[in-house]
């Protein structure tokens, strides 16, 4: 400061202090403890105060798609604050002013962040298989999904319907924690189908393959041998021959049968039993035999098969 008359002039030196808003804070704003319903940012403080010390933060949150701004706090003192009540899988973004005794800064925007767990759902498992069954209870086991998505899994949830049925049930109470159920309150000759979901953290899976449908019942055993085939026809290549059904069915129902030929008569040594249709079994309790050797013996049998797989 300079001074002057004619007398000549004075000079004084000072110091001014130049007031103003704070510049913006400083970032980048840094999200973390990411989960569905909130988060946690944090960010610096402005490199320029504006003369004046930073009185508090002002914290603000939109929708990405709306734009349209929320305030969460205008009186944040710290560089870090928690975020709740956010919607699942909604595409938020957050701004910070700085505030001083001078004014409120530019906002420092940050990068668009979904209210996610930083992980996925478990792929589905693989399509269940049967462990045992009676008239009285169903049992099914499954293996682990091929990958967790990024989470350990938490449980697994069962559900069922009747075959004929399209509306899925759940077969339990709360989750499972093992790879196997027995369920008891199924009804005795009754066709189940099943299928199984994997949970972790981030929510649950695709549902499983169906299973194959399940017939509750008894496990069976072999059924008895046909009735003794008996010669309907023949010429000097072929055969034709009839048959009757097993007296007993081994406590499920018979589905089929397979007819087996051998060369010559003796059973000893080396046997080799021929099936003498291309399918697995023939439902008819009938069969045509053709391309045989003329003047060449053979021997026939007729086995069963029932709805449980046991054959006779």
């Amino acid at each position: 400061i300079i001074v002057k008359n004619p007398a000549g002039q004075a000079e004084v030196k000072t110091e001014v202090a130049v007031l103003a808003k704070p510049d913006m804070p400083a970032g980048p704003v840094r999200v973390t403890d990411i989960h569905p319903e909130g988060c946690v940012i944090a960010w610096e403080p402005p490199d320029d105060t504006g003369g004046a010390p930073i009185t508090n933060f002002i914290v603000e949150r939109c929708e990405a798609k709306s734009q349209e701004w929320m305030l969460l706090s205008k009186a944040v003192r710290s560089t870090r604050q928690k975020i709740t009540r956010l919607t699942p899988g909604m595409v938020y973004q957050f701004r910070i002013f700085a505030q001083t005794m001078h004014g409120i800064s530019v906002p420092l925007v940050s990068e668009p962040t979904e209210a996610r767990y930083p992980f996925d759902p478990p792929a589905p498992p693989p399509k269940p298989t049967l462990k045992d069954k009676s008239r009285h209870h169903l049992a099914i086991q499954w293996q682990v999904p091929e990958t967790d998505g990024g989470s350990p899994i938490t449980g697994y949830i069962v559900e069922r319907k009747e075959r004929t049925a399209v509306r899925w049930e759940k077969a339990h109470r709360g989750v499972i924690e093992e790879l196997q159920l027995r369920m008891s309150d199924v009804w005795d000759k009754e066709e189940y189908q099943c299928r199984v979901i994997a949970e972790n953290m981030a929510g649950k899976s695709k549902p499983s393959p169906a299973s194959e449908p399940i017939i509750v019942r008894d496990p069976s055993t072999k059924p008895s041998p046909p009735e003794m085939p008996e010669v309907t026809d023949k010429t000097k290549t072929s055969i034709s021959m009839r048959w009757g059904p097993p007296e007993r069915d081994g406590g499920s129902r018979i589905v089929g049968y397979v007819v087996e030929m051998m060369e010559g008569v003796s059973t000893e040594g080396d046997v080799v039993w021929l099936k003498c249709h291309q399918t697995t079994m023939i439902r008819a309790m009938e069969l045509d035999i053709t391309e045989l050797k003329e003047e060449q013996p053979y021997r026939i049998r007729v086995r069963a098969i029932n709805e449980g797989g046991s054959v006779g």
